[in-house]
């Protein structure tokens, strides 16, 4: 792959969080021990002019691909894909979700709740992070609400007595990470049923081994995934009543690593897989 004489020139580029600085710099210490020419950004460089001989073999983004095409033969990173598409890839994957639907119209909205036998919802808009946007609603709200027919998605609570949130970090096939984040469930947060603004990574969190019946299906996507150019991504799930797990939201970029603090084998992982990535690339074919 590439040039046989010279190591193979790598730009790891932490497109979105200036406080994991030092982490993506080790990181890259990391990789150089390895054999790799390895070039740490902090801020995503500006498109080069057409027909200029890309710096870099391989890049590896935390944020959008697109926005360092022109910089490196092959990219690592994330599309943004609406909320339908991505519950989408886990359910071809055979990954259990959350119940959900797209709606066209308020009298869908209200069917929901019939369908579903429930007295609120929760409102997922598409391209929102951390629970910006997360609406929670009963029937009198639906009247005012506003939404996206075909890229935002209204679910069912998981669990009426249940908020805490599992995390499945993946990257080249593999599992890099399960962690569990502590959270009251919806009731507590929005005792008048209406609410905005969801915590994605809610109170303590703590190491958590998935079972193997959800970590093989979640693998086996993400393998499939970085053949199409994606990287790190980290998949949601929370319990069910009867304790089985549902995926909840996939995010494929964005996808931060400033709670390495708190897990620091995590780095060992992550540049494990970033050299799987590499050492996989068509850098030759590019």
């Amino acid at each position: 792959m590439g040039d046989p004489d010279r190591p193979l020139r790598l730009l790891l580029l932490n497109g979105i969080d200036i406080e994991s600085g030092d982490l993506y710099d080790d990181i890259g210490a990391r990789l150089r021990a390895r054999g790799l020419d390895v070039d740490v950004l902090h801020e995503t460089p500006a498109p080069l002019p057409e027909g200029t001989e890309p710096p870099w073999d391989v890049a590896v983004t935390n944020y959008r691909r697109e926005d360092v095409a022109t910089h490196a033969r092959v990219v690592f990173g994330g599309t943004p894909q609406p909320r339908p598409t991505t519950l989408g890839w886990l359910e071809d994957a055979g990954v259990a979700t959350m119940d959900w639907a797209t709606a066209s119209s308020r009298r869908d909205v209200w069917r929901l709740f019939g369908r579903w036998d429930v007295d609120r919802l929760i409102l997922k808009p598409s391209f929102t992070f951390g629970g910006d946007g997360v609406c929670v609603f009963g029937r009198r709200s639906v009247p005012r609400m506003q939404w996206n027919p075909e890229l935002d998605v209204i679910c069912r609570e998981v669990d009426p007595n249940d908020g805490d949130v599992y995390k499945v970090e993946l990257m080249a096939g593999s599992v890099l990470i399960g962690w569990m984040s502590e959270a009251p469930p919806i009731r507590d947060r929005f005792a008048d049923r209406r609410g905005h603004g969801i915590p994605g990574a809610y109170g303590e969190r703590s190491l958590w081994d998935p079972p193997e019946a959800v970590a093989q299906p979640l693998r086996e996507m993400n393998a499939r995934l970085a053949e199409e150019g994606y990287g790190h991504m980290s998949v949601d799930l929370m319990r069910t009543s009867d304790g089985d797990f549902v995926a909840i939201e996939l995010n494929n970029f964005s996808v931060a690593i400033w709670w390495t603090r708190q897990f620091e084998d995590f780095r060992e992982r992550y540049a494990d897989a970033i050299h799987r990535l590499v050492l996989g690339a068509p850098v030759g074919a590019a």
